[in-house]
């Protein structure tokens, strides 16, 4: 989606408060970012678009574990939960934590009839942690105040 539109840069054209459709879209862009997210979901409850191509490839491509965390540690969460990364196999790979002992691992490859539980590795978590932390906007959230368990 362009900034500009004939000229004129849609993220510092202020829409004043009164004509605001929702008082969080401040700026023409954001007000035509949030009618094409609409958009694709609306494509997607429809059953095509850009997300239920994406949801079709998780069902058909990709395998879905839970990973355990170590008996010590926790998983973080952030403002921005589902983290996208590319992996050291250099594939795609999202992680989200469920809560702070669980965290969901899609990755392409496989077929699964059931979910796999993997106990991970300190390593392995302060890894996915380190990611997860990346990812977020403003920023993450512990269980604990104590980073020695998560990082």
């Amino acid at each position: 989606m362009s900034e500009e539109l004939l000229g004129v840069n849609l993220k510092s054209s202020l829409i004043p408060e009164d004509e605001r459709l929702y008082p969080f879209l401040k700026t023409a862009f954001d007000e035509q970012a949030h009618s094409y997210v609409l958009k694709i979901f609306r494509e997607f409850l429809d059953g095509h678009g850009v997300i239920m191509h994406e949801a079709t490839m998780f069902i058909n491509e990709c395998t879905i574990f839970l990973l355990l965390a170590p008996n010590s540690k926790e998983f973080i969460t952030s403002d921005n939960p589902v983290c996208r990364f590319t992996n050291a196999e250099g594939k795609f790979e999202y992680i989200f934590p469920i809560n702070p002992k669980i965290a969901c691992r899609v990755v392409k490859g496989g077929t699964q009839k059931a979910y796999l539980l993997q106990k991970i590795s300190e390593k392995e978590l302060i890894y996915l942690n380190n990611k997860l932390k990346e990812n977020c906007f403003k920023g993450y959230i512990l269980h604990e105040q104590n980073l020695s368990l998560y990082f």
